[in-house]
Formats: structure tokens, sequence, C-alpha cells
């Protein structure tokens, strides 16, 4: 965990791209000081003070993350390090230190497994972030366009049926990039998925007086919402159980 944790602030010490063009380079890198002095809650609050400006960014909320993580708070690491994954799912030390604060969970439920087909797909549109995916869309449509250009200006009936089809081929790739665009978007932007951060919290069979108590959610779950009464909340958990809980018991992504 540590090798990876000084790998994370070591990268973040650079300009991040997501920082560039707005004020606070200075106190993104002045709060990883914080915490490469070991002082994580100091760390937290100016992490805090610049994600309650608005700052929407992987670093932000990766070291977030770490820091909550020192802090032995299971169910704010597990937020943070999911908001990040939102942003960079194909980060190896990401997975890695999700993983190791999922380890501290108490009787962690399973993961309903997936299909092979869902598992395969889900893997490429995760393998890269949405900006990624949205700049190789464009590209891909920009020479698509490049192909259709070469062929209005042939008079080849056979380097006309190459532009063509060369142009539909990388049109379909461009179109692919995007789907996974949009996809990944719909993910960052969803508000159904939260994280239990009570300390432990009784699952009820039905909201409100009439329900009876199934079994206790602890701290670090990570749930989907699927239906609301008031301030109660139906949730399915990762293994597909479904319970009425508070909903100030879990924040949402």
């Amino acid at each position: 965990m540590n090798k990876y944790l000084l790998i994370t602030l070591f990268l973040s010490w650079q300009i991040s791209p997501l920082f560039a063009g707005n004020d606070y380079t200075a106190e993104f890198q002045a709060a990883n000081q914080l915490y490469t002095e070991g002082k994580y809650q100091e760390a937290l609050n100016a992490y805090k003070k610049i994600e309650n400006a608005g700052v929407t960014a992987y670093e932000l909320f990766y070291n977030s993350g770490n820091a909550h993580y020192k802090l032995n708070h299971v169910g704010l690491s597990i937020y943070y390090y999911e908001k990040a994954k939102l942003l960079n799912p194909a980060s190896k030390d990401l997975l890695h230190n999700l993983e190791s604060a999922n380890l501290r969970v108490k009787d962690r439920p399973d993961t309903v497994p997936q299909s092979a087909v869902s598992i395969f797909f889900n893997k490429i549109i995760m393998s890269m972030s949405m900006s990624f995916w949205a700049i190789f869309g464009i590209l891909l449509f920009i020479v698509s366009l490049t192909f259709l250009y070469f062929l209005l200006n042939t008079g080849n009936v056979r380097k006309r049926k190459i532009f063509l089809t060369s142009a539909f081929v990388v049109l379909l790739f461009s179109l692919t990039a995007l789907s996974f665009t949009y996809l990944q978007a719909e993910r960052v932007n969803a508000s159904d998925t939260g994280i239990v951060l009570s300390p432990i919290t009784s699952g009820m069979s039905a909201p409100g007086t009439t329900g009876k108590p199934l079994f206790y959610l602890y701290e670090g779950y990570k749930v989907t919402q699927v239906d609301q009464q008031g301030q109660q909340i139906e949730v399915k958990l990762t293994d597909g159980r479904k319970v009425w809980i508070s909903k100030v018991d879990v924040r949402f992504l």
C-alpha cells in the first residue's frame, strides 16, 4: 500500500492538466506536503477546501482517499477511491488501494458475477478515461472525413472503393469510441450509487415502522438506490440483496 501512495503523491506534485488554468494548483501541492509530513487531517481539510470550490479531479479524490485510509476512515476512503475510479478507471494504483480499503470492510458482501460478455465490454469501456475516448473518437471522425475528401477528389474506381470502405470503418470506430465516452459520462453523473458511512445500520424489510430487521450493513458497503419513501431508501447490495435503510447512512458518489 505505501509504495502506491508514494508513487501517487510524487506524480501529483507535477502540475496536472486537471488543475491547470485555475488557482488551486498551489493549494493542492501544499495539501500534498501536509500529507507527506504525516499531517493527514490537515491535508484532508485542505483537499476538502479545494473540493468545495467545485474542483473535480482524479488526483484530488485519489489523494483524499489515501489520507482517509491513513486515518482508518474506511467508508470515506472507499468513497473517494470510487469517485476517483469514475474519472480514471484504468489506474492500477487506484484499484490496488481500493481493494486494500475494501479488505477492511466488515462482512463485506460478495459481488454478483457478471456474464463473460458483460465483463469483456466493461473492461474495454473502462480501460481508458472518458477524456481519452472523447479525443480518440473525435480524431477518428476527422480521419474518416479525410477519407471522404479523397473519395470525392479521385476518379479512380478502385481507390474510390478503398476510400469509401476506409471512411466507413473508421467512422464506425469513431462512433464506438464516442459511445464509450457517453457510457462513462452516465456513470460519472449517476447519483444512485453510494457508500455506507455509518459504522453500522439495520437493513429493514420495508420502510417506516412496518419493516422487520433483516441484517446489518457496515461502513464501506457499496449500494445502489432503487426506491425511496421519505428519508428511507431501498438499496441493492453488490450481492443482489435489497433492504431499506435511512438515507442519512449513505453518501452518494
